[in-house]
């Protein structure tokens, strides 16, 4: 739920790092520094030796997202830990892209009822806003699987 979109989002996101990654020309990362630190400066270091266009695309939550904004590092690590949010690199000089994070699923509703962008559609939509987040893990199970399924394919 947004300014924007205040019954929810009905669409998925836009995977830009889907899309950048299909290019086979761009470095392409996924960062989230309150999430793993180390792999962020990774990520910049990679793109800055990169020769060509690099795109970094990363989570930080907002005043928005309804948090505690002293727990931002905390909020990142729980987008990531559940799967909501991805840590990845994407070499094209290599062909290879490396997943940087877990997902614990299980963990995926917490994290939505935690912020109120989420939890508001449900005092909102009721029912309906029970099938928009049931599509978010989806669309978010999705995008794993995506990932890893491009890994086995530039592996090979």
């Amino acid at each position: 739920m947004a300014k924007f979109a205040n019954a929810g989002k009905r669409t998925k996101k836009k995977d830009l790092v889907s899309i950048a990654i299909a290019s086979k020309n761009c470095y392409v990362a996924q960062v989230s520094l309150g999430a793993n630190m180390n792999q962020c400066i990774k990520a910049f270091k990679e793109a800055e030796a990169f020769d060509g266009p690099s795109l970094i695309v990363a989570y930080s939550p907002c005043v928005n997202h309804g948090i505690d904004m002293s727990a931002t590092p905390a909020e990142m690590k729980k987008a990531v830990d559940c799967g909501y949010w991805a840590l990845l690199r994407y070499n094209p000089q290599e062909n290879k892209l490396s997943l940087d994070s877990t997902s614990d699923f299980e963990k995926y509703d917490e994290y939505l009822n935690g912020e109120t962008r989420f939890s508001a559609i449900k005092e909102l939509r009721g029912e309906e806003a029970e099938k928009l987040l049931s599509q978010s893990k989806k669309d978010a199970l999705e995008r794993i699987e995506n990932i890893k399924n491009i890994i086995k394919t530039t592996q090979n």
